[in-house]
């Protein structure tokens, strides 16, 4: 059993004491360039507590400071941390969350959290194989949307925890719909389905999200969450 903890904090709110300039000084220069990289002023605060926070909380792992943290730089854009431990940030709709293994330093480990809006049918071509299409098919709406959400972030928890990013062929796997949380199918280069291990998060209704590693064969279990998403 691999125990994981699980993070959330709210990317728009601000800590009361003077949160947004600590974080600020936890930033690397290149963090720094791309958090001043955005035009809006509002994403650019978004990225510096989502990045700033999540250095916080992995230096606390590592009984070290969050500005000395040195990230790897993996597959499109993963990071990781050489000494450990196993981690990977998601957020939506002004909330992050990090998922941490904190005794699994190699683990492929991948988390996604989507907030539900407005999507069209026709966007289930582009991001999902033929047989969770034909299972979307025969869904009629709420369920469908429901459905949609729950298969995006169990896929999008896949193409992260592989680095993969926007090079991935999302036709090349199938993840479960419904209440079960499983990989099904992945052709290679991927892990075998019998390698990964998927959780979905606990979340409010209007947000959709899921956990996956590869551990194979061995359970993820949840150690602790600290905070949690909150609808204003």
């Amino acid at each position: 059993m691999i125990k994981i903890d699980l993070w959330y904090w709210s990317l728009d709110l601000a800590d009361p004491v003077n949160t947004d300039s600590r974080f600020q000084d936890y930033l690397s220069s290149d963090e720094k360039e791309r958090a001043n990289r955005f035009v809006k002023p509002r994403d650019k605060e978004r990225f510096t507590r989502g990045r700033g926070r999540m250095r916080e909380i992995l230096a606390g792992y590592l009984n070290r400071d969050a500005s000395t943290l040195q990230f790897d730089i993996t597959g499109n854009g993963k990071p990781v941390l050489a000494e450990g431990p196993a981690f990977n940030l998601s957020h939506s709709g002004g909330w992050a969350v990090l998922v941490v293994a904190e005794a699994s330093k190699d683990l492929l480990l991948g988390i996604d959290i989507e907030a539900y809006r407005p999507v069209e049918q026709g966007i289930a071509t582009r991001v999902f194989s033929k047989a969770e299409q034909a299972a979307l098919g025969v869904m009629a709406r709420p369920e469908w949307e429901v459905e949609f959400f729950r298969g995006w972030t169990r896929k999008e928890a896949v193409i992260k925890a592989t680095a993969q990013g926007f090079s991935a062929d999302l036709s090349s796997f199938d993840v479960s719909l419904g209440p079960s949380a499983e990989v099904l199918r992945a052709d290679p280069p991927l892990p075998s389905p019998e390698r990964w291990y998927m959780l979905d998060l606990d979340l409010p209704q209007n947000f959709a999200g899921a956990v996956v590693g590869v551990t194979e064969g061995e359970k993820l279990a949840l150690r602790n969450v600290v905070g949690q998403i909150k609808v204003y």
